[in-house]
């Protein structure tokens, strides 16, 4: 198991965690009745400052994931 999770997120400000609970995991199908208990969702989002688009306009955002062992930590993130 990883020490920490990097977020690298471009053009999106907001992180959102949230988890299925109980009620509907069991209506998932592809998610195991007590597997809510150890999975976690992040979300990135524009929610305090909406991206507006225009007609035919396009915008494009990024979200990546990376695990950090403690020996690549090691104090660099508690800033």
């Amino acid at each position: 198991m990883p020490d920490a999770v990097l977020i690298l997120k471009l053009l999106m400000w907001c992180a959102i965690l949230w988890n299925t609970w109980d009620k509907k995991a069991k209506a998932l199908p592809d998610l195991g009745d007590e597997d809510y208990k150890t999975m976690l969702c992040v979300d990135s989002a524009a929610i305090e400052t909406p991206i507006v688009l225009q007609p035919f306009e396009e915008w494009k955002g990024r979200q990546e994931f990376s695990t950090l062992s403690s020996s690549y930590c090691n104090g660099q993130l508690d800033s």
